[in-house]
């Protein structure tokens, strides 16, 4: 392990900050920045493990300190299960290669709920076969654990089972063999050694357990240690310099579209209840931001419901104590205290508001929800391959959250209401002279662009050399509308045809009219409720027209299919969700594109009209080489276009213009 006195690296660290140009690019990272500001010292786990117990295989067993048997046993035990539910905080969502991991988890938590902290009745049957089962699960956990430590350390679940053993050191331990809780606990420190040697970990998660939580649980078990030991107060140290290093890139922790997150946040709450209960310090304001700010790319990611967007919702729990906790952690903090107030509007999670009738609450939290600055509604996050676009954080629905780390990308749309519409794989197939391409391949970003009107993202794809796929993501704020688009820019000419689809959320269902292109969108219920509207701008707005293409719903996914002779396809679609329940007229039109006077094909460039009761909308799409070209009165030489009709002006205000860079 490296050691350094806390007070002189503070000092460092405040007057150099923790960028250092100076090292190896393989140490530009907070985990490394954090392993590199110590200095080596002879002092490791093991050897610490070792020098504890010279003697006795049992000492460090005996050491544990006795469970209270005061009155405050009804309070101990209330922290035992709420360290057992801390633990499955954001668990839901993580991946694992261990079969049994999750359930080796629910085995040792259903122990920790139903552990007494005072000695039972052993002349009652039913009690002692209890306690014979649970000392059996106790067994069989410890083993599985020295079992997996060595060969899966790097695995989430085999972290959170073998930390929350830890944690029940103090109730569990000393039904265990000497001999098995020795043997675990080496194994254990074994694991803590890698974890501080180790520069660049493959994932976070896993990493912040083993060097921060895990020393941090077990100091609290150890009647040796206290806040002042070195060992804690260097783990501190640790944890306080990764946090800081979020604040200027979070990309560590919103990796796979932010899955981690969650279960990262409870490591973090669970390693300060552990320092508090220590006596350690308290963090600094640096590291309370950095908590904050992570808690709000969190809530950025989270459905109003509580569950974590770009995940399948049976998978995530709404984690109701994770947000009480971390808002304990920030307090005080009234920004996020609104933004808390804004996004679950139906509870409170701020203490200093628990004494307040629900009438004056809501008072309050309205008050400070209109005067303090919310985060911008919008994020992107290039490095992990993440965005999010919403309305306001004041609107509980007509959102988008997309992570295109993965292929087939994840999306997620959600309604004016809040409910999902689309949710899952939006996947590419295409096909060129009747051969289907292969399109496993990853996403690269094109531009993000974010201001009061507008989030837009672009991405681009290459397959197999033979063409690109080039896909828009849009949520225009006012309008209520999301455009979504793949467009296919080949390297030589051909008939092509490109099918997207997308997932669509759980009971939802597509309906396509009759004799027109549109769709609508339904969310099964007694109401039969209409909750989108779904317009395919490059086909004709009568199916009696000539067309090549459509739009419909197949085996739970919506899919909108075009094909073309020659080398370029536009496939954009318009999702709108805002007020349909007014059943307002709507249309769309294929517009004229000229440039030097002359009509031009649609494989050079696009523009259509869209009208949704008095608001009208153009999208124009340039398909060839940026040049000045004319579309209903509007000269653009813009790759992208996308403008409003001021009916009372008679011109189009622009939303958002995109320049090539040729």
């Amino acid at each position: 392990m490296d050691w350094v006195k806390p007070k002189k690296e503070r000092t460092k660290r405040n007057g150099e900050g923790i960028h250092d140009d100076s090292q190896p690019s393989a140490l530009k990272n907070p985990v490394s920045r954090a392993e590199s500001t110590v200095k080596k010292s002879a002092i490791v786990a093991t050897a610490w493990l070792e020098q504890l117990c010279q003697e006795n295989v049992a000492y460090l067993q005996q050491s544990l300190p006795v469970a209270p048997v005061s009155r405050k046993k009804k309070q101990a035990q209330n922290s035992i299960r709420q360290m057992a539910s801390a633990i499955q905080w954001g668990s839901g969502t993580l991946d694992t290669e261990l079969d049994e991991g999750p359930d080796v988890l629910d085995r040792l938590i259903q122990v920790f709920a139903s552990h007494p902290l005072m000695p039972a009745d052993l002349t009652d049957p039913k009690v002692v076969a209890a306690n014979e089962l649970r000392l059996k699960t106790c067994e069989n956990i410890a083993k599985w654990i020295a079992r997996s430590l060595p060969v899966q350390g790097i695995d989430s679940y085999v972290g959170l089972v073998s930390v929350a053993w830890i944690h029940g050191l103090r109730e569990l331990g000393n039904d265990l063999p000497p001999n098995l809780w020795l043997e675990v606990l080496q194994s254990v420190l074994t694991q803590v050694d890698r974890a501080w040697s180790e520069r660049s970990p493959e994932q976070l998660l896993p990493w912040l357990i083993w060097s921060c939580e895990v020393p941090l649980a077990l100091a609290t078990q150890l009647s040796q240690l206290g806040g002042k030991d070195r060992m804690v107060i260097e783990t501190l140290d640790r944890l306080a310099l990764l946090l800081e290093a979020s604040n200027d890139d979070p990309t560590l922790w919103v990796h796979n579209g932010g899955r981690n997150l969650r279960a990262l946040l409870a490591s973090v709450v669970r390693s300060r209840w552990a320092a508090d209960a220590l006596g350690a310090r308290a963090w600094y304001a640096p590291q309370r931001k950095a908590i904050a700010q992570l808690t709000k790319i969190a809530l950025s990611l989270t459905h109003p419901d509580g569950r974590p967007l770009l995940v399948e919702p049976a998978l995530g729990a709404d984690d109701r104590g994770l947000w009480q906790a971390l808002a304990d952690l920030c307090l005080p903090n009234k920004s996020l205290e609104s933004l808390f107030a804004a996004v679950f509007p139906k509870r409170s999670l701020s203490k200093s508001l628990k004494s307040d009738s629900p009438k004056s609450k809501s008072k309050r939290l309205s008050k400070k929800a209109s005067v303090v600055r919310f985060p911008e509604p919008g994020r992107y996050f290039e490095k992990a391959e993440l965005a999010t676009m919403r309305r306001g954080w004041q609107h509980e629905g007509f959102r988008i959250a997309v992570d295109y780390s993965r292929d087939p990308m994840w999306i997620d749309c959600m309604g004016t209401n809040g409910q999902r519409l689309l949710s899952g794989e939006w996947d590419v197939s295409i096909h060129q002279d009747g051969e289907r391409l292969e399109t496993d391949v990853g996403w690269s970003d094109v531009c993000w662009f974010s201001d009061d009107d507008v989030d837009y993202l672009e991405i681009e794809s290459a397959v197999e050399g033979r063409c690109r796929i080039q896909r828009q993501m849009m949520l225009i704020r006012a309008e209520g509308l999301m455009f979504l688009s793949d467009t296919l820019l080949a390297d030589e000419s051909g008939r092509w045809s490109l099918d997207s689809s997308w997932e669509l959320a759980e009971d939802i269902e597509v309906r396509s009219a009759a004799k027109s292109h549109e769709a609508e969108l339904f969310l099964r219920t007694a109401k039969d409720e209409r909750c989108g509207l779904l317009l395919p701008l490059a086909l004709p707005e009568w199916r009696r027209q000539p067309n090549r293409g459509k739009l419909y719903g197949e085996a739970g996914k919506l899919i909108l299919h075009q094909e073309v002779d020659g080398d370029r396809l536009y496939c954009p679609m318009v999702l709108a969700s805002r007020k349909l329940s007014s059943k307002k007229p709507f249309t769309w039109r294929n517009l004229t594109v000229a440039q030097d006077l002359q009509i031009q094909p649609a494989h050079v460039a696009q523009a259509y009209r869209v009208q949704i009761g008095k608001e009208q909308m153009i999208f124009y799409r340039s398909l060839a080489k940026t040049v000045r070209r004319s579309a209903m009165g509007l000269h653009l030489n813009s790759e992208f276009y996308t403008g409003r009709f001021d009916s009372d002006e008679a011109t189009f205000e622009s939303i958002v213009e995109i320049n090539s860079e040729d």
